[in-house]
């Protein structure tokens, strides 16, 4: 729907806000009290070090591709078409990625590396915003572990890159209201 698309677009915007450190986007239609030059610092510092995003630009174009395909499981006649024993949007587009690649053209062209990654992060199955509102179980963290430790020695990138995902859909949230930054 066009909330949906609304947001991921202000979610794809804030990707790009973020790793070209473009401070000014990123803040310009926060209230009075925008996002503060250290916490902006240390956004940078996350995204470059610990995300590692910035380091390759394939790695830039999966988490671009993650979050542009992030919703189209909710797409009730791709559901029904390409997956219509699964409820969650996620599984849906899990199972459609495994399945039939092809269907998702930039998915389908990432490295195999990327495409793990996503998949991975798909999997993981667990809503931040919940989260966030202390209204998970702590048996979903759990599942969360499960799935992103098991990449092994990649499941330190592989939880940043979900992460980061997490938080570029949450910068997307705003974009239902407004375009004008996160």
């Amino acid at each position: 729907d066009e909330v949906d698309r609304k947001r991921s677009i202000g979610a794809l915007m804030a990707v790009f806000w973020i790793v070209g450190n473009q401070y000014n986007h990123f803040v310009r239609g926060q209230p009075s009290e925008p996002l503060s030059l250290h916490s902006w610092a240390n956004l940078q510092n996350w995204t470059r070090c610990t995300v590692d995003l910035t380091s390759n630009p394939a790695k830039v174009g999966a988490m671009l591709v993650m979050v542009a395909i992030q919703s189209v499981g909710k797409i009730k006649a791709f559901k029904k078409a390409f997956a219509p024993e699964y409820e969650e949007h996620s599984e849906v587009l899990a199972n459609v990625l495994e399945k039939d690649p092809v269907l998702i053209p930039s998915f389908s062209k990432l490295d195999l590396e990327f495409q793990t990654m996503i998949l991975s992060a798909l999997k993981a199955d667990f809503n931040f915003g919940q989260f966030l509102q202390a209204e998970n179980l702590p048996a979903s963290l759990e599942n969360v572990k499960k799935i992103l430790v098991g990449d092994g020695e990649r499941s330190g990138s592989t939880l940043a890159f979900f992460l980061f995902r997490i938080f570029a859909s949450m910068c997307g949230l705003f974009a239902a209201n407004s375009m004008e930054g996160c």
